[in-house]
């Protein structure tokens, strides 16, 4: 998989969350709109970047949960 030339350090594109959690982009979108842990993606050009901190908590959460 060949990424973005310029980096965000510590940070995932929407497309590399995506795939590395196994869902849809557009699945991401949905609940970046409804979960403020990922209510703080970067918006740089026409990428999203996702800290990879808040992307891990996040996921935690909705483990613990049982969403995912």
């Amino acid at each position: 998989m060949k990424g973005p030339k310029n980096r965000l350090a510590g940070h995932l594109t929407k497309k590399e969350v995506a795939s590395r959690y196994g869902f849809d982009e557009k699945t991401l979108d949905r609940r970046r709109k409804v979960e403020p842990l990922l209510a703080c993606a970067v918006k740089a050009g026409r990428n999203l970047w996702f800290p990879i901190e808040a992307v891990n908590a996040y996921w935690e959460y909705g483990i613990k949960r049982g969403h995912l």
